[in-house]
């Protein structure tokens, strides 16, 4: 399958390239008030990982919809998707879990949502401000239900992995635990007639569907019929009076129960492909006339039936193959009229059909929500400001204007999920750019990324970590790749590849010594065994000194005056956080940016003893000036803690100091340190103009290898009595200790929207 590049928007970015060229930047001159600046450029990097979308019940008057995002907070669309913008002041942990909307949101503008560490924030003017209401539990929060007759009743039900089901009868004041359990609760549904029959339903993934029949006070598990419990999903049809529900699962298809859920039977899968079905959506006039639509988002699209799920048809038209895992479904309470459903993505942000699925667009216009984890910028930046942007879920991104506007390559061959990206030391001549994925092994390009082709012949192992060419390239055509199953070396750009020595494995950065043509020294970090080092250019590799011990590493940086100083910083998951070595690797130091860091990225100057050493960390991003002495927290007020997993400065830096940033959730943002506090902020306004892009084109498709990742599970937090009824238990007033932060600097967001 040929590659597709989004033809990029025009204008700005032409004033950018002639700036550039001259060793300049558009960004200094947009100034900030009180320390701080924005000039969001906002051309092409849209998307992300959508974790749940709700819409508004008078949608076919407001056009409202809300999407929450794995690490971007909460966006607002008013106009039925075309566009997005985030609503997130007051939020102050931006990885939404869950999302409810009230019933009467037309009256009361009000929504809640529950975030991975388990906080509550509630909404009451449509999500423009948030504010934090005490949650009975740190565990994630993974469903949050609203009675029907919300807020007359002020009932309000949260589920959360390994804590179970919480109910409050006063709107958060207080909070009952009425069911533990380990599993994630990830759905309520409330009955239709739920004012008189008090019945909620509540899906566990893992651990079955439980119905109460009062209020939520006590629950019963309701798998009769059933003999799988990995649920994910469970919707009613409206016109039966709550009495046929269809439940899915991860892997075993669907449930139907007509009974309100007292026996279950399985059903025909009829065409569904029942691996990973995620989510329901059921046309709100099901069983009305002849409208029996239901519809499964899977991890390859969305599936519909006209007839009540007896057989399906796959209507992922408009989805690209490589974006097409769905995560979630939202359906217009007008659907009848309108035929509007949206699907929420693992990469790709939303997608909208308003012809009952038969055709799908994108509708992710203004979601600033790619995670990004690695960026190059071209080693001729100056006069060709080339950046290439590798994201976590959404695909390889490419800029040609400094970021002003971003063309995203979508190739099923290659994937959504970039490891790296690395230009060539002789770009400029070769056009050379390599590319690495965590499971399709490399691609390579010779026409400044064009076009593409699986290079993986000679690699015994396709889960890329890095690419590292030799400061010699230009003469010996050596590039470095480090995989999960050692490090492999090329001599001919890429195009082979051969075993680099009896290496370590789970290798997570490769660096060069800035005088390799001299010292032939190498350094590689590991996930498990600590730092290696060759001093014969990645023949033979030891672990010198104490590096053996630095166990959990991501990255390491070495001193551009390396022949002279011996200084190199190894950074990691905490408590390694940031260490330094001023004897080649042999003792280490300490020199953390705050307790409990865990350092991501790194990038030092070529004058970092006067200058700027950058650490990214799973709190933003720090600099220090003094080798490591003392550090200051140069994020932005907007990024909440946000993790940086990616950090690239000017190759033509100090004449062009900018540090570009990728973050997990809120895409890039480029820093100038040189901008004035006080500066006016500009209110020029610019118009793009669109020119045609080639069509890139691959050839032939590598054979993948998975490498599982470990995840881990949070310990209970203990909750407080109060309230009467059931085992009550009293929300503990929410607190957060966020890492050390002085004043917020310049930073310059350049996500963009491609066409």
């Amino acid at each position: 399958m040929g590659l597709n590049w989004k033809r990029p928007a025009l204008g700005l970015g032409i004033l950018l390239f002639l700036l550039a060229g001259l060793g300049m930047s558009l960004f200094p001159l947009a100034g900030r008030a009180q320390g701080e600046a924005w000039a969001p450029l906002t051309q092409g990097l849209w998307g992300g990982v959508i974790r749940t979308l709700a819409v508004s019940p008078q949608f076919a008057q407001d056009r409202t919809l809300f999407a929450g995002t794995e690490a971007g907070g909460v966006y607002r669309s008013l106009n039925a998707g075309d566009s997005w913008n985030a609503v997130n002041q007051g939020l102050t942990d931006l990885h939404i879990r869950s999302m409810a909307i009230s019933p009467r949101f037309s009256t009361d503008r009000t929504l809640f949502v529950g975030t991975e560490s388990g906080r509550l924030f509630r909404s009451t003017d449509a999500g423009t401000t948030w504010q934090e209401l005490a949650s009975p539990s740190s565990m994630p929060l993974t469903a949050i239900g609203l009675s029907p007759q919300y807020p007359s009743d002020p009932t309000i039900v949260l589920g959360f992995l390994n804590a179970g089901i919480f109910v409050s009868y006063d709107n958060g004041a207080h909070w009952l635990n009425t069911m533990w359990h380990r599993r994630a609760v990830v759905k309520f549904l409330f009955s239709p007639q739920y004012a008189s029959d008090r019945t909620i339903w509540a899906v566990i993934t893992w651990g079955g569907i439980y119905r109460s029949t009062d209020a939520g006070a006590t629950w019963t598990l309701q798998t009769e019929g059933m003999v799988n419990n990995d649920f994910t999903a469970l919707v009613l049809a409206p016109a039966t009076a709550g009495r046929t529900l269809i439940a899915s699962t991860q892997h075993h298809g669907l449930y139907r129960s007509v009974n309100e859920g007292n026996s279950w039977e399985p059903m025909p899968a009829g065409g569904l492909d029942t691996w990973a079905v995620r989510d329901l959506a059921i046309s709100p006039g099901f069983g009305q006339g002849v409208d029996r639509r239901l519809y499964a988002a899977t991890w390859k699209g969305v599936y519909a039936s006209t007839d009540g799920g007896a057989s399906w048809t796959y209507l992922s038209n408009g989805i690209s193959e490589t974006l097409d895992s769905i995560n979630v479904l939202a359906i217009s309470p007008n659907f009848s009229v309108d035929n509007t459903l949206f699907a929420g993505s693992e990469g790709g942000g939303v997608f909208k059909t308003t012809t009952a699925a038969a055709r799908w667009v994108p509708a992710s216009t203004g979601l600033a929500n790619v995670s990004v984890g690695s960026i190059a910028m071209a080693p001729n930046y100056a006069s060709s400001p080339l950046i290439m942007v590798g994201s976590d879920h959404s695909g390889l991104f490419r800029s040609s204007n400094a970021g002003a506007s971003w063309s995203q390559l979508i190739s099923a061959e290659m994937g959504a999920e970039i490891s790296v990206v690395a230009f060539s030391p002789s770009f400029a001549s070769d056009r050379l750019i390599l590319v690495g994925t965590p499971e399709r092994g490399l691609f390579r390009s010779t026409d400044a990324g064009t076009t593409w082709s699986p290079a993986n012949a000679g690699l015994e192992n396709l889960s890329i970590a890095d690419i590292a060419f030799a400061p010699d390239f230009a003469t010996t055509r050596c590039v470095l790749v480090a995989t999960a199953g050692g490090i492999f070396r090329s001599t001919d750009a890429g195009e082979h590849w051969m075993r680099s020595g009896s290496g370590p494995s789970m290798v997570t950065k490769l660096v060069f010594s800035p005088a390799y043509s001299r010292d032939r020294t190498v350094f590689a970090a590991t996930q498990f065994s600590g730092l290696y080092k060759s001093t014969d250019g990645g023949w033979t590799w030891n672990t010198p000194g104490q590096a053996g011990s630095l166990v959990g590493l991501n990255t390491v940086a070495v001193s551009p005056r390396y022949e002279v100083d011996n200084t190199l910083f190894a950074g990691g998951e905490s408590p390694i956080g940031l260490r330094k070595s001023m004897d080649g690797g042999n003792s280490w130091v300490n020199v953390s940016p705050f307790p409990g860091a865990a350092v991501r990225a790194l990038v030092l100057a070529p004058d970092w003893l006067a200058g700027p050493l950058y650490a990214g960390t799973n709190a933003g991003v720090y600099v220090s000036r003094n080798g490591g002495v003392s550090w200051q927290n140069i994020s932005d007020s907007a990024w909440q803690g946000v993790s940086v997993g990616a950090l690239a400065l000017a190759p033509n830096y100090p004449a062009n100091p900018v540090l570009l940033a990728g973050t997990r959730g809120l895409g890039i943002w480029q820093y100038y340190p040189g901008l004035p506090a006080g500066s006016p902020t500009p209110t020029a306004t610019w118009t793009p103009s669109a020119t045609a892009s080639p069509t890139p084109t691959m050839t032939s498709t590598p054979t993948a290898t998975m490498t599982p990742t470990a995840t881990m599970t949070p310990t209970p937090t203990a909750t407080q009595p109060a309230s009467p009824t059931p085992t009550a238990t009293a929300a503990a007033t929410a607190t957060s200790s966020p890492a050390p932060s002085l004043p917020p600097r310049a930073w310059l967001p350049i996500l963009g929207r491609g066409e």
